[in-house]
């Protein structure tokens, strides 16, 4: 039953920050612009180069600076890829998702497979989250980044740091078979 508590806990309070975080930075944009128009930039202030997503200029730092709250709307997947192709992200990101549960299913009534187990749960948290927004508003919000050389640049939101532990802990995690000694 824990593991049905993470998709649903993971799946909640990504939603609910970025509704929050929508809500909020849509406020805060129009109260810092001169002439009260919302900030809708189409260019990312981070790395000055063209997206298919809207950043939001809006910007607030947090831990010292080592994180950035800030509003960006990704039309395509991990890093912008196939931010062109909306209809085929959706499909590919749709028959994975059905997979990822698939493979859930099929795992869920097993003995032992905890870590492979709590690492498709934060997935498939992470990914009903993603889809929704993907399906509802035709982007995904993202909403934080972490100021470290070799990621300041990349905005993301809870679900994608849930599919990113997930994937890291169903497959570096050891099979029960391989741990038993002979």
């Amino acid at each position: 039953m824990i593991y049905i508590s993470i998709i649903v806990l993971i799946a909640a309070v990504d939603l609910i920050i970025k509704f929050k975080m929508n809500r909020k930075m849509n406020i805060s944009s129009v109260n810092d612009t001169d002439n009260g128009s919302k900030v809708n930039n189409k260019t990312d202030k981070c790395n000055s180069k063209d997206t298919s997503g809207s950043m939001n200029t809006s910007v607030k730092k947090l831990a010292g600076g080592l994180i950035t709250l800030r509003l960006y709307h990704n039309k395509g997947a991990f890093l912008n890829s196939m931010e062109k192709h909306t209809k085929l992200l959706k499909l590919i990101s749709t028959i994975v998702l059905v997979i990822t549960l698939a493979a859930f299913i099929i795992l869920y009534p097993k003995k032992g497979h905890k870590l492979k187990k709590a690492g498709l749960a934060l997935v498939l948290g992470g990914a009903v989250s993603n889809e929704y927004e993907r399906y509802t508003k035709g982007s995904v919000t993202d909403y934080f980044s972490i100021n470290l050389p070799f990621i300041k640049n990349v905005v993301f939101n809870i679900g994608d740091f849930g599919i990113f532990a997930g994937t890291l802990l169903t497959f570096l995690s050891p099979d029960p078979e391989q741990c038993t000694p002979e």
